[in-house]
């Protein structure tokens, strides 16, 4: 009789004297690859640290079915509620992290048209600075504060050091597109010789999960829709209400007139780079609390914001929080319809579409002004 099971595993693997055989069915591709089993009894499918693909050690739910046929032609057409409902809360947690990543990217690139390859290793940083804090016995609500300070600093250190001198040099775009991925492989290998290449969970073992209404939420899940939830809502207040968020919506439009109109871009560039790290820092930190985080999974997180940002059109911050979370659930859809293997294939080919069709527009405009 299909019920709720659980068992001791650490990233995929199920111990032996757990009484039950898993045989590899479908695997969700995260930065950590866990596996999902189907169970030889067909009483369930196994799902890593409460659903959603956190692999570190500790509790993983069999989530209970039908038969085999029965769970195939569910899956084909989605009958039933509740995997519809799931995979809209997983593609929800997923599309907030994109979501907030994809605004930090937004920030930066909107006024200045760098694409700031440095975020996705400043991402990464900031979680490696908590655990570094926590091993010298500094409590979390300090330990927490002083990361995200240190990669909002830090990100300021990449304006001031690098693009500002670029800038001034009236550099094209590709020396600061290497040199920001330059800046971002620095830091990956910095952390990989200080920490090593393992992956980081800044609470190590199971979070738990409950079941609501027939869904199994994490508190991870919780966490990262919240955090984002609020880090959106802080910054569409700031930049609505308040002078330097105006003049930061200004400067996304267009920088020239800002010049020409004697505000200060230069200052302005300096909130956008503090403002990009702030934010990926705070994202670093829950996605290493919540699935953990290792020193490559910089690369992937930034690339996944900027599909948002390219799907949601080049103006406004309220286009790259929409793509952010569309492609969150679109994701978990693909994943659920077809297999991991096609998230990112479906994920890049968006991206393709959407530069070719804001090309065409270019060229539209440009044609139209010749």
């Amino acid at each position: 009789m299909p019920g709720w099971f659980g068992a001791r595993a650490g990233r995929g693997e199920v111990e032996e004297n757990c009484g039950i055989i898993p045989k590899p069915s479908w695997s969700c591709h995260n930065s950590l690859s866990i596996t999902f089993y189907e169970f030889p009894n067909n009483s369930g499918i196994l799902l890593g640290g409460g659903v959603h693909g956190c692999c570190q050690e500790g509790s993983l739910f069999l989530v209970p079915t039908e038969d085999d046929d029965a769970a195939r032609s569910t899956k084909r057409s989605g009958d039933r509620d509740s995997p519809s409902m799931q995979i809209l809360l997983n593609g929800l947690a997923s599309g907030s992290q994109i979501a907030a990543l994809a605004i930090a990217f937004a920030v930066v690139y909107r006024p200045t048209g760098i694409i700031f390859f440095a975020l996705g290793g400043i991402y990464v940083v900031a979680p490696y600075i908590v655990a570094q804090l926590r091993a010298f016995h500094c409590p979390w609500w300090a330990s927490i504060p002083i990361a995200i300070a240190c990669t909002s600093l830090l990100s300021l250190a990449c304006e001031l050091l690098n693009h500002a001198r670029l800038e001034r040099s009236k550099a094209s775009f590709a020396p600061h597109l290497v040199s920001s991925l330059g800046i971002y492989l620095i830091l990956e290998q910095t952390i990989i010789l200080w920490r090593g290449p393992d992956v980081l969970a800044l609470v190590p073992g199971s979070h738990g999960a409950v079941d609501v209404a027939g869904l199994l939420v994490a508190p991870g899940q919780l966490l990262v829709i919240a955090a984002a939830a609020l880090i959106l809502m802080i910054f569409a207040v700031w930049t609505r209400l308040t002078r330097v968020g105006l003049k930061m919506r200004g400067l996304s439009e267009s920088p020239e007139q800002m010049a020409l109109f004697g505000h200060n871009v230069r200052n302005l560039r300096l909130a956008a780079f503090s403002i990009a790290g702030f934010i990926a820092g705070a994202i670093g930190i829950i996605q290493a609390y919540d699935q953990g985080i290792d020193p490559h999974s910089g690369l992937p997180a930034f690339l996944l914001a900027l599909v948002a940002v390219a799907a949601g059109g080049r103006r406004g911050f309220v286009a790259p929080v929409l793509g952010g979370l569309l492609l969150g659930i679109l994701r978990e859809e693909v994943v659920w319809l077809l297999s991991d293997r096609w998230q990112e294939p479906v994920t890049y080919s968006l991206l393709a579409c959407a530069l070719m069709l804001a090309g065409g527009v270019s060229y539209k405009r440009w044609s139209a002004a010749r």
